[in-house]
């Protein structure tokens, strides 16, 4: 159950209180056990909008950034 855990938030991305609902837990309750499990985890109201990996892949790809 943790490693599903840690995959919704890290690697998906969904919130604590989403991953919450699905569990009919608590934030509080999800938020404990990543902790526990050793992920960080992000600011309230906090998501991520760049996901590093993806860049690097659309950069080896070809995409370029227009110069300012």
């Amino acid at each position: 159950m943790v490693g599903e855990l840690v995959r919704w938030y890290r690697d998906e991305g969904r919130s604590l209180a989403g991953i919450a609902q699905r569990y009919g837990r608590s934030a509080d309750w999800v938020k404990a056990r990543l902790l526990a499990a050793g992920v960080g985890v992000r600011a309230p109201g906090r998501r991520p909008l760049i996901d590093p990996d993806r860049v690097r892949v659309l950069l080896d790809g070809g995409l370029r950034v227009a110069d300012r």
